[in-house]
C-alpha cells in the first residue's frame, strides 16, 4: 500500500504542479517506528529515502545539478527518528528539569542530542551534500532562497518516549539565534515535525512571539498523519500565523487507517497569501484530489486559502514580570521577562 502510493507520487506531482514547483518538504518520520530496534533495517531505511528523495529531485527539476537538491528539498527529524533507549530517557529528564529551573536547555546535553538522531543527521548530510547540524546547538537552521526564507525548527530535541505531546521542549534561546537570520524583504516558511500546541506550554508561548515578531507566514508540520490547518495567531483581527499539518506516506499502522495525504501549495510573495490544496491515496483511484478539504472554509473543492498579515503595530503588549534568581556563584541576578497580556493570549 504505501510502496503503492509512493511509487505513483513523483508521476501524480509532476502532472499537477510540473516545473511551477520551486520546493519539496518533508516534515520529518523518514524511517517508520517498525525499524526501532533493528539498526541495520533503520540504515536501510534512511538509505532507501534517501533514493527515493534523490530520484524525485531529478524528475521534478530535470535542469538542476546534483547539488542542487540542497536548495529544493527540506526536510526536519521525526520522533521516529530519534534513537530511543533508557539512556535517552535519562537525558530527557535531565533536559526537562533543567529547563523548568533556568527557562533554557543546559548546553552539556548538545551531544546527547545530537547523538541521538545521529542517523537522521547522516542521511540530511548525504541528502544535501553539507553538514548542517553540528553538535554545538545548531539543531534549527535557516536558508534564504531568492524568493523566501526556510525556517528548519527540530521539534525533537526532547522526543524519545509515549505520551509526550504538550511537553517538548525546543529551546526557544536557540531557535531565536536562528530567526535572527531571516531576511526581513522575504515571507518566512517553517518546516517542524510536531505543530506549535504540543510544545511545553512555556515554551510554546515563547516559540509563537518569536514567530510573530519575524512575520512567519506559514508554518508546516506533520507527527499526527491526519491532515489539517489552521490559524495558530491573530493580532487585531489579522492572521499572522497559518498552520498546516501533511497527512502520511504510510497508510496503516497501530490498527489505525491513517490519512495517506500530502499537501501542494502556492503563495503570493508580495501579498504573503495563497492556496494549499490536498492530495490522497486509495487504493481504488491512486492519487486524486481530497474533496473535502476546503470544506471548512466553505470552499467545493480541495484547497484552503491563507493569509498573513503584516503587523504595523508592535508585535505583542507585553507585561514585565521582575524576576530575581541566584547564579551558580550565589549571585543575584534580574532580568525582565515579557508575556503575553491576557487579551493577546
Amino acid at each position: 500500500y504505501s510502496r503503492d502510493s509512493r511509487g505513483a507520487l513523483k508521476e501524480f506531482i509532476l502532472e499537477k504542479a510540473g516545473k511551477n514547483l520551486d520546493c519539496l518538504f518533508v516534515t520529518g518520520d523518514i524511517i517508520s517506528a517498525q525499524f526501532a530496534d533493528n539498526e541495520k533495517k533503520k540504515k536501510d531505511a534512511y538509505k532507501e529515502a534517501l533514493e527515493y528523495l534523490k530520484t524525485m529531485h531529478k524528475s521534478i527539476w530535470p535542469q538542476d545539478c546534483e547539488e542542487d537538491i540542497a536548495k529544493r528539498i527540506f526536510t526536519v527529524p521525526g520522533n521516529h527518528d530519534v534513537i530511543r533507549n533508557a539512556s535517552r530517557e535519562s537525558d530527557i529528564d535531565g533536559i526537562t528539569k533543567y529547563y523548568e529551573s533556568h527557562g533554557k536547555i543546559d548546553p552539556s546535553f548538545c551531544d546527547k542530542i545530537y547523538d541521538c538522531m545521529s542517523l537522521y543527521y547522516e542521511f540530511e548530510r548525504e541528502l544535501r551534500g553539507e553538514q548542517i547540524a553540528e553538535r554545538n546547538n545548531s539543531f534549527h537552521n535557516v536558508f534564504k532562497t531568492d524568493k523566501v526564507n526556510i525556517l528548519l525548527i527540530n521539534t525533537c530535541i526532547s522526543s524519545g518516549r509515549d505520551q509526550e505531546e504538550g511537553k517538548l521542549i525546543i529551546s526557544d534561546e536557540w531557535l531565536g539565534r536562528q530567526i535572527s537570520q531571516l531576511d526581513q524583504d522575504h515571507p518566512t516558511i517553517a518546516l517542524a515535525h510536531h505543530s506549535i500546541d504540543l510544545l511545553n506550554r512555556n515554551e510554546q508561548r515563547k516559540v509563537e512571539l518569536l514567530l510573530k515578531k519575524r512575520q512567519v507566514s506559514l508554518y508546516l508540520c506533520g507527527h499526527t498523519h491526519e491532515r489539517e490547518s489552521n490559524v495558530v495567531l491573530k493580532y487585531d483581527q489579522k492572521n499572522i500565523l497559518n498552520s498546516f499539518t501533511s497527512g502520511t506516506l504510510v497508510a496503516d499502522g497501530d490498527g489505525k487507517t491513517y490519512d495517506t495525504e500530502f499537501l501542494c501549495g502556492e503563495m503570493d510573495l508580495e501579498l504573503s497569501e495563497g492556496k494549499v490544496f490536498a492530495y490522497k491515496w486509495t487504493l481504488e483511484n491512486g492519487w486524486h484530489e481530497d474533496k473535502d478539504f476546503g470544506l471548512v472554509q466553505d470552499i467545493a473543492e480541495n484547497y484552503r486559502t491563507f493569509r498573513a498579515g503584516k503587523v504595523d503595530v508592535p508585535f505583542y503588549e507585553c507585561v514585565n514580570e521582575h524576576v530575581e534568581y541566584e547564579t551558580e556563584d550565589k549571585g543575584v541576578v534580574s532580568k525582565i521577562v515579557p508575556h503575553l497580556s491576557p487579551e493577546r493570549t
